[in-house]
Order: C-alpha cells, then sequence, then structure tokens
C-alpha cells in the first residue's frame, strides 16, 4: 500500500470510528420514539444549522456536481445557484407552521404532521409513499457515490463496485440503527464541520490546478467548447430553467432538510440556523463549480486523459491535484456528506414504514416502533442497494431525480397548503397522487421531454396546478381549532 493510500486510508477510519462512537453515545439517549424519530425535539440553532447543510450537500454535491459541470458544462450552474433563494422559501413558507404543528401535535414524522394538518390518515399515507419513493433514489445517490469513493482512496484493496458499496452500506447501518436521529443529528454536525474544512481545501487546490487559475480554466474550455461555458451550459436554456425551477421551490419539499425544523427545541433557534446553511451552502456550491470546471479543464488542455466516466471527476482530482493529507480529509468529506444525507433518508423512510403507514390503517405500536424502524433500516438500505447498482447514468441525475419526486410531492402539500386555510384533504390527496403519476410515469417510460425539460419540473407544475384547482372546487374545508390557529399566526 502506497503512502498516499496510506494517509487517506487513515483519515477516513478516524472519521469512520469517531461516527460509530457518537451512533454509541446516541444510543444512550434514545430511549423511546421521540427520540428516535426526532431526536427528542432538543436540536439547538447550530445543531440543526449544520444537520440542513450536512444532508443537503450530500455525495449528489461533492460527487454528482462535478460529474455533470464535467459532462455538460456550466448547466448543473442552475442548481447550485438556487441555493440562498431556496433556503429563504423553506424558513419563510415551512419553518414556522411546520415546527408548531409538529409541537402542538406530537407529530414524530413528516406525514404525521401532514396527516393532522389536513386531519386525514388518507392524506399522512400518501405523504408516506412519496417520502419511501424518493427515499431510495436519494439512498442510492449516497451508496453510489460513497462506493466511488472508496474504490479511489483504495485503489490498491482490489474491491470491486459491489464490495465497496457492501462496505460503506455496512458502516451506515451501523451508527444509523444504534442511534437513530439523535445518531444523525450529532454525526451531522461532525460531517458538517468536516466538509466546511474538506470544501475549503478543495477551493485552494482548484485554484492552483491549472495555469492561469480559473480564468486561464475559462480561457482554455472556451476555446475548445464555447457552448459548455455559456449561460445554458450543454443543457440548453429551458432545461436548465427546469432544474431552476425545481431546485428552487422544491427545496420546500425536501424531507430530509425539513423535517430538521420539527426538531427544533424552539423557533427562535432558526435565527441562528438559517444564516448558518446559507453561507455553508454557498461554499459548497462553489466546490461544486471548482472541481468539475478545474478537471474539465486539464482534460481539454491535455494534460489529464479522458475520464471512463464524469462521475470519477471529483475523485480523479483529489488523486492527482490534491496533497495526500487534504485527499484523505477531502475523502472523509465525500463519505460524511454521503453518510449525513443517508442517515437522515433512513431515518424518515423507516419512520415512513413503521409509524407512518401503519397509524393510516389504525395499526400504531409504541413497543414496536423503534425495534421496527431498525429493522426498516435495514430494508431501505438492502433495496437502495439495489438500486444504486443497477443505475447507469449520472450519478448527479440519480440525485435530480429524488430531488423532483419529492419536490412535486411535497411542495404544494407543505408549503401552500400550511399557509392557505382554503387548502383541502382533497387537493393534497389528488397533487400527491398526480405527482407520482407524472414523475414516475415520465422517468420509467424513458419518454424524453423536449428541450431536456426536467420531468420534476413538469410533475411540480402538474400537482400544484391540481392542489390549487382543486381546492378552489371544493367546499371550505372545516378546520381543527388548533390548526386554524397556527395558519393564521396565533
Amino acid at each position: 500500500m502506497s503512502e498516499r493510500t496510506t494517509i487517506q486510508l487513515a483519515c477516513v477510519v478516524v472519521y469512520a470510528l469517531v461516527c460509530i462512537g457518537v451512533g454509541v453515545w446516541s444510543r444512550r439517549r434514545t430511549h423511546d420514539r421521540r427520540d428516535y424519530f426526532m431526536a427528542g425535539r432538543r436540536l439547538n440553532g447550530w445543531v440543526t444549522g449544520l444537520g440542513i447543510f450536512a444532508s443537503t450537500l450530500s455525495g449528489f454535491s461533492f460527487v454528482g456536481g462535478p460529474g455533470l459541470i464535467y459532462a455538460q458544462g456550466f448547466s448543473s450552474m442552475w442548481i447550485v445557484i438556487t441555493g440562498p433563494l431556496a433556503h429563504a422559501f423553506t424558513f419563510l413558507l415551512v419553518a414556522r407552521p411546520l415546527r408548531r404543528i409538529a409541537g402542538r401535535f406530537d407529530a414524530l414524522s413528516l406525514p404525521e404532521a401532514v396527516a393532522r394538518r389536513y386531519d386525514n390518515p388518507r392524506t399522512g399515507l400518501l405523504t408516506a409513499c412519496v417520502v419511501i419513493a424518493g427515499v431510495l433514489g436519494y439512498l442510492g445517490t449516497q451508496i453510489l457515490a460513497m462506493a466511488n469513493a472508496l474504490l479511489f482512496l483504495m485503489p490498491d484493496a482490489g474491491l470491486t463496485l459491489v464490495q465497496s458499496a457492501a462496505i460503506v452500506t455496512g458502516v451506515l447501518l451501523l451508527y444509523c440503527t444504534i442511534g437513530g436521529s439523535v445518531a444523525a443529528a450529532y454525526t451531522d454536525v461532525v460531517q458538517g464541520v468536516l466538509m466546511l474544512v474538506a470544501a475549503g481545501g478543495v477551493l485552494f487546490a482548484a485554484s492552483t490546478s491549472f495555469s492561469g487559475g480559473f480564468s486561464g480554466m475559462l480561457e482554455t474550455l472556451e476555446r475548445d467548447e464555447a457552448a459548455s461555458v455559456g449561460a445554458w451550459g450543454a443543457f440548453g436554456m429551458l432545461g436548465c430553467l427546469s432544474w431552476y425551477l425545481t431546485f428552487t421551490l422544491g427545496s420546500c419539499g425536501q424531507p430530509h432538510a425539513i423535517t430538521r425544523l420539527m426538531m427544533t427545541r424552539r423557533l427562535s433557534d432558526l435565527r441562528v440556523a438559517f444564516p448558518l446553511v446559507v453561507i455553508a451552502g454557498m461554499i459548497g456550491g462553489l466546490l461544486w463549480m471548482a472541481v468539475g470546471t478545474s478537471m474539465r479543464a486539464l482534460v481539454v488542455s491535455g494534460e489529464l486523459a479522458p475520464l471512463a466516466s464524469p462521475d470519477q471527476a471529483a475523485p480523479t482530482f483529489l488523486a492527482t491535484q490534491a496533497s495526500p493529507l487534504l485527499a484523505g480529509v477531502v475523502f472523509a468529506g465525500i463519505l460524511a456528506a454521503s453518510m449525513s444525507t443517508a442517515d437522515g433518508f433512513l431515518n424518515i423512510g423507516a419512520a415512513a414504514l413503521v409509524h407512518d403507514l401503519p397509524a393510516a390503517l389504525g395499526r400504531v405500536s409504541e413497543r414496536r416502533n423503534v425495534s421496527g424502524a431498525r429493522w426498516a433500516t435495514v430494508g431501505l438500505c438492502a433495496v437502495a442497494f439495489g438500486i444504486a447498482l443497477q443505475w447507469k447514468d449520472l450519478l448527479g441525475l440519480l440525485g435530480v431525480a429524488a430531488w423532483g419526486l419529492f419536490a412535486a410531492g411535497l411542495v404544494p402539500v407543505i408549503a401552500i397548503g400550511f399557509n392557505w386555510r382554503r387548502a383541502t384533504a382533497r387537493a393534497a390527496n389528488w397533487a400527491l397522487v398526480a405527482s407520482l403519476i407524472v414523475n414516475l410515469g415520465l422517468r420509467l417510460s424513458g419518454w424524453t421531454l423536449p428541450h431536456r425539460i426536467d420531468p420534476g419540473a413538469v410533475a411540480l407544475l402538474v400537482s400544484v396546478a391540481v392542489f390549487v384547482l382543486v381546492s378552489l372546487a371544493s367546499p371550505p374545508p372545516e378546520l381543527d381549532p388548533e390548526v386554524a390557529e397556527i395558519l393564521d399566526g396565533d
């Protein structure tokens, strides 16, 4: 084993031991289902902010993002620049009513909070279905990102993709099944700090990796592929704008982020969380752009051979342009980014399976919730493991697909419905069904929309239209007095 590999592996092993240690510590603070699913609603603003940042800046950003830049030019810039506005929408439209409803009714999951808002168990059931569908896609993204990183981290080990994916899935299962949301919340603090350090180091390495810095990179790309560095990249205007729509408004429907809002001690903690999420997210976005641009310029200039796969952009950058110590920290950061998002999704997916689906059918068992959640976590990992190994396209596009599933299903029901008294349960149910039919129908059928318009954007527009029109066509709902008080801002 080379010295470089030894240093990189040591960094990752230390990180993994810290995560497992946090999981063991978290077990002592996990006594019941409220602790397992909602971290006991004890998170302060710093933990909440770092948790939202860490779960959003996932392997999708660290590995998939640079791959999209490498393959399609600046098209995915329209995903990156949504950050501040997207977080503003989330905190303004979702944070207050969602946290108040969750606290007032002691909701232990997002689907339960939705069911309480609309006073309809069927709405909670359909929300849980959307959550599970999106969770499987996002978990597959994280497993694939971690597996690719581990292959580059240990080039002399002779691991296959299947073996690498099995290893990272095992580590993920080990600490998530031990501590639940408590483990996820506090490992996210470690992971968020690690990712910020890694992002800073990578930005510096990227700026010095090419003669002339970033301006030299752009000049090189303009001479070879002028279209790829234009405003729309190689994806086209309508495709880019559909991504912008999906990622700006869609942020309000991402359960890995908004569920953290339900875990805060009090609403005032969000004053700390919001600016922390925005600033950290901007740094993460710069990493996405810098690594992808650097790798494309190095290949175009002939300094590096073309990559076998765009998803190799970030690992190859670390292997060729970063010092062994920085590469080790960043590889740990990639695993941290993927792990932090995966653990959050495992928790909300497990809650949907063992809490929300049985609740909608009137079969809740508090005694079996925690043990059932651990078995559900294992099952979700197994299915996501299969999805990861079967995915043949860009890793970044799997992340886009999962984001679109959540956006189309949850944005109208939560971002609009938690602020509009006129919204009805019937409208929410129809919007959730429409989002699944349109989203999954377009993606699974293999149809290609004109001008590369993203299916998630179409599904989002359809579900919002269905939600508003059905609400207006239905009789005004009779709201629970406590829900009406929250919606009125009292």
